[in-house]
């Protein structure tokens, strides 16, 4: 969309040759995102059907954090490294869905 951050040209530019083409994916709506859609793996049709069907949804921009934090303190209050792709992959994987946020 035109006055919107390209971000699909940041895709493409960071992956660069092991990068999906557009025309591939399997585009389903993004709502309160800087986006207007994502897109799914061409290899993934059926998740692509139950997202629009309403029997799957994504968690995006989700992190491990369950307390604010800041840069003054997020040491303290995080019981995992913020900044490792491999640790954040990691505890995604222990944070419960089910939990009651405060």
């Amino acid at each position: 969309e035109e006055g919107k951050d390209d971000l699909f040209a940041q895709y493409l530019e960071i992956r660069q040759s092991v990068a999906l083409q557009k025309h591939t994916l399997h585009q389903i709506p993004a709502h309160n995102q800087v986006c207007d859609v994502f897109g799914i793996h061409p290899n993934l049709p059926v998740l692509a059907e139950l997202y629009n069907e309403g029997s799957a949804l994504f968690f995006a921009n989700a992190g491990v954090l369950d307390d604010y934090a800041d840069e003054t303190n997020y040491k303290v209050k995080s019981v995992t490294n913020l900044f490792a792709h491999n640790t954040m992959q990691k505890a995604t994987k222990r944070l419960d869905p089910y939990k009651e946020i405060r």
